[in-house]
């Protein structure tokens, strides 16, 4: 079967959500991810940390003080309608 692949650089946060959609199963609210910026980079680890999560695999995220893990977690937590934890 021939399948195109998405080119992340090219999408708007419309799009972005619409494939996060895809991977959680559910209408994202608009405002859940309000003030939250996606760009290709940010929106594979969402959808990569959103997979594991569904198929309860621990992940690790590391990376430089403020570099926006927090965030990123925060925006998850917000997608999945779960309470974060600090």
């Amino acid at each position: 079967q021939n399948m195109d692949l998405i080119n992340y650089k090219n999408l708007n946060k419309e799009r972005f959500l619409e494939e996060l959609e895809d991977v959680i199963g559910k209408k994202i609210i608009d405002s859940v991810t309000n003030g939250y910026v996606f760009n290709c980079d940010n929106f594979v680890k969402t959808k990569l940390i959103l997979m594991r999560i569904s198929s309860n695999t621990p992940t690790i995220l590391m990376g430089e003080t403020g570099c926006g893990k927090t965030s990123l977690i925060k925006m998850i937590s917000k997608t999945k309608g779960t309470t974060l934890i600090t």
